[in-house]
């Protein structure tokens, strides 16, 4: 829901582009978190 916010947001205040751009950051910011997530579980 929070990453929807930011991109609606940016949307809103800069442009479709910058939508886009904000996804692709968050995107990858939650992957990388979920990615680090399951390996603190595996130890």
């Amino acid at each position: 829901v929070a990453i929807n916010e930011a991109i609606e947001l940016a949307k809103e205040f800069s442009g479709e582009a910058s939508g886009k751009f904000v996804n692709g950051v968050l995107g990858t910011v939650f992957r990388e978190t979920e990615s680090l997530s399951k390996e603190s579980e595996q130890k």
